[in-house]
């Protein structure tokens, strides 16, 4: 299994930014127009684009949240 921070990396590789805010409870990946937000507390996210919630998710982007969703214990 590969680590966060190898996903982490991954996801530069496809123009986001991985920041963390509110202590360990958010983690945001942000790119120009897109952002998935994490509540780690609770185990959810989900995508925006320009603001707006719905967001598609990439293949490539399902393939690394999977990768962390299994680090992280979500599944």
């Amino acid at each position: 299994m590969r680590t966060e921070k190898q996903i982490l990396k991954d996801f530069e590789k496809l123009g986001y930014s991985p920041l963390r805010k509110n202590g360990e409870q958010f983690m945001f990946l942000e790119e120009e127009f897109d952002v998935i937000h994490f509540d780690l507390e609770n185990k959810m996210y989900y995508k925006t684009f320009g603001g707006y919630d719905g967001a598609s998710i990439t293949m490539a982007e399902h393939k690394l949240l999977h990768e962390l969703f299994e680090i992280w214990g979500w599944l």
